[in-house]
């Protein structure tokens, strides 16, 4: 594991951030942590320091650099040490400060954006019946690739993607993941993407015959309100 953070490195990080504009209000904060990649040796852990936060994303201050559309984890305890919640976290964009700290801006990973819909053929629709879901799902059949990263498990099975909408999806595996399993999914690429994955917390399967299973599952949530006020 790598050096603690100098605390003034999380004060200019936070100056920095505090001039975006976000689509949600950031609390500034002084949270010490560690995080993950999710993809390659799972020892590898680096300690980083969040120094802003909001119900959809935060901001991470380390010595090492993670590419945008890197999956990150996060444990972090809430100021009070009353309770910890690990985050999942995709990086968005990077930027380094003099003293050579990286600083990444990271999206909890939540949803698709428009974008990364277009490569299913599918959009952003809210529904307009009484739903359990928030958003429309539509039907494709797009070959991938998913693994279980939490609790993390051996290897990389082959995976169609039968449905999709901004806030989760429905895929076919040779396999069967309990429900509350985080799985990595590869989503499709594109002229204008980033390499990325997707990832998706089971909610429900389905046996459909002997080694196929249909998984039901969202993508990992973002932040309540109520979750937010515990950083402060």
């Amino acid at each position: 594991m790598e050096s603690p953070l100098k605390r003034s490195d999380a004060n200019s990080a936070g100056q920095t951030l505090g001039n975006e504009r976000r689509a949600s209000v950031r609390v500034a904060c002084d949270l010490d942590t560690t995080c993950q990649p999710l993809s390659g040796p799972r020892a590898s852990s680096w300690a980083a320091r969040v120094v802003d936060i909001s119900t959809g994303g935060l901001a991470l201050v380390l010595d090492r650099r993670f590419e945008p559309g890197a999956m990150l984890s996060v444990r972090l305890a809430s100021s009070d040490d009353e309770s910890t919640r690990t985050l999942f976290l995709r990086v968005v964009h990077v930027s380094q400060h003099v003293d050579g700290a990286w600083q990444l801006g990271c999206a909890f990973a939540s949803e698709l954006a428009e974008e990364e819909l277009q490569a299913f053929q599918a959009k952003r629709v809210r529904t307009t019946e009484p739903d359990c879901r928030a958003w429309v799902r539509f039907e494709c059949n797009v070959e991938t690739q998913c693994r279980a990263v939490a609790p993390a498990q051996p290897g990389t099975w082959p995976a169609r993607v039968l449905e999709v909408s901004p806030g989760g999806m429905k895929i076919l595996a040779p396999c069967q993941f309990e429900q509350g399993t985080i799985l990595n999914v590869k989503l499709p690429g594109g002229a204008a993407l980033l390499p990325r994955h997707a990832l998706v917390r089971v909610l429900r399967d389905q046996s459909v015959s002997a080694g196929k299973w249909i998984i039901s599952g969202e993508f990992t949530d973002q932040l309540s309100d109520d979750d937010l006020q515990r950083f402060h």
